[in-house]
């Protein structure tokens, strides 16, 4: 192995190990908030029963439980970025990974994660990849170098964007910003939808001869796309 090589399995090493133990920081963090969030709703249900649910204490307490769900949202959220370990592509592929979420930050597991073209078809040779329980998607392509005269890989310049659809193939979401594809790149995005859906299956029939694939049909736009990298 090249000395550049075994310089890069080292940082690569480095960063595997600050993640896992930035991530089972954040998941004591985690479970703390949840102990907290308990006993302020029985705290809640104590004044509620004995005060009334409007009374100044009991209010006060409700405010105190909403902010903390929201806090304790937001740390599932860190907490699995935290715990996303950066895929590497080897020669001639290119990896595109990330979550999709529900508007509340919950995962948006079996849907269909593809990329299309500026006309909104299909880039069929990059394939399709199906959301986890955790909303986590991984899409692995094989991808030609510009000027290469591979035919069974799209080039590396295309236009390519992200599509999200559910078992109908109702579009649930479309990203306005192209994604760079390139032989040995990883790229990394975060979707939350408007709307919701499920049912993971290929964007377009695959049986030859079969009646053609319903259009892609507009759903809620989606909220918001991130496209920065898990630290």
């Amino acid at each position: 192995m090249p000395e550049s090589d075994d310089f890069t399995e080292v940082l690569f090493r480095a960063a595997v190990k600050a993640d896992a133990l930035r991530a089972a920081g954040l998941q004591g963090l985690e479970g703390v908030t949840q102990a907290r969030q308990v006993g302020l709703e029985r705290e809640h249900g104590r004044l509620s029963r004995k005060l009334g649910a409007e009374h100044p204490r009991a209010r006060a307490l409700a405010i105190r439980m909403e902010d903390g769900a929201v806090r304790l949202r937001d740390l599932t959220v860190e907490v699995a970025r935290a715990e996303t370990v950066a895929p590497r592509a080897e020669a001639g592929k290119w990896v595109l990974h990330g979550y999709v979420r529900k508007k509340d930050l919950s995962p948006a597991p079996d849907l269909t994660v593809a990329l299309v073209d500026a006309q909104g078809q299909w880039l069929r040779a990059l394939g399709f990849a199906c959301t986890d329980a955790r909303g986590y998607f991984q899409l692995v392509a094989t991808v030609a170098r510009a000027g290469s005269a591979s035919a069974s890989a799209p080039p590396s310049k295309i236009e390519a964007h992200i599509r999200i659809t559910d078992r109908h193939r109702v579009q649930l979401h479309r990203g306005e910003e192209a994604v760079p594809v390139s032989p040995g790149g990883v790229e990394y995005r975060e979707i939350v939808l408007e709307g919701g859906g499920a049912g993971c299956v290929a964007p377009e029939e695959e049986v030859p001869g079969s009646a053609p694939a319903p259009q892609a049909k507009e759903a809620s736009p989606a909220r918001r796309t991130r496209s920065r990298r898990p630290s």
